[in-house]
């Protein structure tokens, strides 16, 4: 039994001597490389468009397109690198270019030409609030630190422990608040500095004070709020807690 691989059907059309007589000639679709005219004519067209400029990369390989592709990432990679360079150099103050120079030196002239708080604000009078566990201290100054007013509970007839309570801080505040209004220190003031130090009950009676009607006048001048309380790292030894 022969094999059905081995069987060669004969062309309907055609019987075994016509298909010795006339081969079959092999079909090529036009532009295609099966043929030896038709890749010739292929690449005559393709070299007549690209030096025509018609196509640029539609005709390139798909090789071609993916090294276009990496060669674009590869630039785009050193310039941001680049880049980056350039801005921890003008960070950390070294140079590597002209234009960099050139925009430290702008920088450091805008810096130079700034304003300063006393131009830019007017002068800064400052209050300093002075909060013990005993009594508590309300003092103006003038920008050059020369006192223009000063109280205490004591000023206000309030004798020994009843120095420091609230009710005691709360009148004294209210008290000073009235005084620069009497003696017009509160016009003569442009920006106001807040000093506070300590944490005795005199420190939320000024803020309670400062933030109701009493300081109607006093708020809107308030520049800057500044934490003056002294911290002991280490020093001498305290006093014993006292028990009752």
């Amino acid at each position: 039994m022969v094999s059905k691989s081995l069987i060669r059907l004969p062309s309907p059309s055609l019987c075994h001597q016509c298909q010795r007589l006339f081969p079959r000639q092999q079909q090529s679709h036009q532009f295609s490389s099966s043929s030896p005219a038709a890749a010739d004519r292929f690449n005559t067209f393709a070299e007549s468009l690209r030096r025509g400029g018609l196509v640029g990369q539609a005709l390139s390989t798909p090789k071609s397109q993916e090294q276009s592709l990496r060669e674009i990432q590869q630039q785009k990679q050193r310039e941001e690198a680049q880049a980056k360079r350039e801005r921890f150099n003008l960070l950390g103050g070294r140079h590597t270019s002209k234009a960099l120079t050139e925009a430290k030196v702008v920088a450091d002239a805008g810096m130079a030409n700034r304003p300063s708080t006393a131009e830019a604000f007017g002068e800064l009078h400052h209050l300093h609030v002075y909060a013990t566990k005993h009594n508590t201290h309300v003092t103006l100054t003038r920008p050059n630190r020369e006192p223009m007013l000063s109280l205490s509970t004591g000023n206000i007839n309030f004798r020994k422990s009843h120095r420091g309570t609230f009710d005691a801080a709360y009148q004294l505040v209210t008290y000073s608040i009235a005084q620069m209004i009497e003696k017009g220190f509160v016009q003569k003031i442009q920006q106001l500095e807040i000093i506070m130090r300590g944490y005795g009950p005199g420190r939320e009676a000024f803020q309670k004070v400062l933030l109701g009607m009493e300081g109607r006048l006093i708020k809107p001048k308030v520049y800057r709020v500044t934490d003056s309380t002294r911290l002991k790292f280490g020093g001498t030894r305290s006093p014993a807690v006292r028990r009752l």
